[in-house]
C-alpha cells in the first residue's frame, strides 16, 4: 500500500517528532537518521530508484534559512519539508562541501531520509544524497548546474562505472524568499556499490600503479575531455575507488564534482596555482605514466562514443543554445586532439616522459 498526502505526512511526522511510526508488527521503534555505517544493505528499491526518471522531476524544499546558516559550518542536520510528485515528506537537510560552502551564496546540500520514512515507503536505506543546485545568482545558476549535469551524463557514456544522477527543477522556500532553479540528485556511493556489486576502498590514499591500467587511462582521458584538473587520485580528491571481491578482481575509478572543469566553466573556478595552466578551459593531461604506454584501446573507445556524446549536447532540451554551442565546440576540440597524428606529444607536453 502506498501512502500519500495527509496520510503519509501524518505517519512520518508522528514517527520523527519524537518517536517512530507504529510498524507492521505493532510496536514503536526509535526514529533516527542513518548513514548505514556498519549495517548490511538490503536488496530492494531506494529513494533514488523511486526518483529516477528519464524526464525532469519537480521538487520543492521548504526550510528556514536561519536553520541553514546556524548549521553551515557544523553540517548538522536540520528539518525540511520536501514535496515530490504530490507527496510531502519530513526529510532533513545539511550543508556539505569545502570550496563551494565557502564561496557560494547558497551552499550545496545533503538530503537525509529518516529510517521511518524508508520503512513506510519500502525503500532500502542508503543514507544521504547530494543535491547539486545553484551557487550564486539565479541568472547563472541554471547554466552551471545543467553543464555539470551534462558532465555526469558524459561519464555515464564513457566510463564503465559512474554515478547516476536525476535532474530536477527545484523550488526553494526559505522564509526569506522563494527561488526556482535546476538541480540534480546524485546516487549515493553505497547504492552505487550495491548496484555494481563492488566494494568501496576506504583508504583515502591510493597509488595509480595499484589501479587497473586501462581503467586509469579511461579515467584520466575522461577528465582531460572535460578539462577538469580538480581531482587527485593519491589524495582521494573528487574520486572514489571501488573494487570487486572474489576471483574476478577489478577496480573502478568513479569521479565526481565537475564544476571546476573547462566544460562547466564556472566564473568562480580557477586552476590550482601550481599547475602549468592559467585558465580552467585549458586542458591538462594529469596522467601518471609513460609516454610509451599504449592508449590505442581507450582512444578507440572514446572515438566510437563521440556521436553519443554530441547527441547528449545537441539534443539537450534544457541547455541554452549558447551553452549547447560552447559544449559542442569544447568536445570537438578534444576529438581533434585524438585525431591528431601527434596525439601523444600533445597529451604529454606538460608531463615528464
Amino acid at each position: 500500500m502506498l501512502f500519500s498526502g495527509p496520510i503519509l505526512i501524518n505517519m512520518v511526522f508522528r514517527s520523527i517528532y519524537p518517536y517512530a511510526i507504529v510498524s507492521m508488527l505493532g510496536f514503536l521503534t526509535p526514529a533516527c537518521d542513518s548513514d548505514n555505517s556498519g549495517t548490511e544493505i538490503k536488496d530492494g528499491p531506494s529513494f533514488f530508484d523511486w526518483m529516477k526518471n528519464d524526464s525532469i522531476k519537480d521538487v520543492t524544499l521548504r526550510f528556514h534559512w536561519d536553520s541553514l546558516t546556524a548549521h553551515l559550518e557544523s553540517e548538522e542536520r536540520f528539518d525540511a519539508t520536501v514535496y515530490i510528485d504530490g507527496q510531502q515528506f519530513p526529510f532533513r537537510l545539511s550543508t556539505r562541501g569545502q570550496t563551494r560552502k565557502r564561496i557560494c551564496d547558497f551552499p550545496p546540500l545533503h538530503l537525509s531520509i529518516p529510517d521511518s520514512i524508508d520503512e513506510v515507503m519500502g525503500w532500502t536505506d542508503f543514507g544521504k544524497y547530494k543535491i547539486v543546485s545553484r551557487c550564486h545568482s539565479i541568472d547563472t545558476a541554471s547554466r552551471l548546474v545543467l553543464m555539470e549535469h551534462l558532465a555526469y551524463q558524459i561519464a555515464n557514456v564513457l566510463l564503465p562505472y559512474s554515478l547516476e544522477v536525476q535532474l530536477c527543477h527545484i523550488r526553494f522556500i526559505t522564509g526569506l524568499d522563494t527561488t526556482h532553479t535546476y538541480g540534480f540528485i546524485i546516487e549515493n556511493e553505497k547504492e552505487f556499490a550495491s548496484r555494481t556489486n563492488l566494494q568501496i576502498i576506504e583508504e583515502k590514499y591510493q597509488r595509480p600503479d595499484l589501479v587497473d591500467r586501462k581503467d586509469y587511462q579511461r579515467f584520466t582521458l575522461f577528465q582531460y575531455l572535460l578539462g577538469n584538473t580538480d581531482w587527485n587520485l593519491t589524495a582521494g580528491h573528487n574520486v572514489m575507488i571501488f573494487q570487486s571481491s572474489g576471483a574476478d578482481t577489478r577496480s573502478a575509478l568513479v569521479p565526481y564534482d565537475f564544476d571546476f572543469s573547462g566544460l562547466v566553466n564556472a566564473p568562480y573556478a580557477s586552476p590550482f596555482p601550481t599547475l602549468p595552466i592559467k585558465d580552467i578551459t585549458e586542458r591538462l593531461f594529469q596522467y601518471r605514466g609513460k609516454m610509451t604506454d599504449n592508449f590505442d584501446v581507450v582512444v578507440e573507445e572514446f572515438k566510437m562514443k563521440k556521436p553519443m556524446i554530441l547527441e547528449l549536447i545537441d539534443y539537450n532540451p534544457y541547455l541554452h543554445a549558447s551553452d549547447r554551442e560552447y559544449a559542442h565546440y569544447y568536445i570537438e576540440e578534444f576529438y581533434k586532439i585524438l585525431d591528431d597524428a601527434d596525439v601523444k606529444e600533445i597529451l604529454f607536453k606538460h608531463l615528464p616522459n
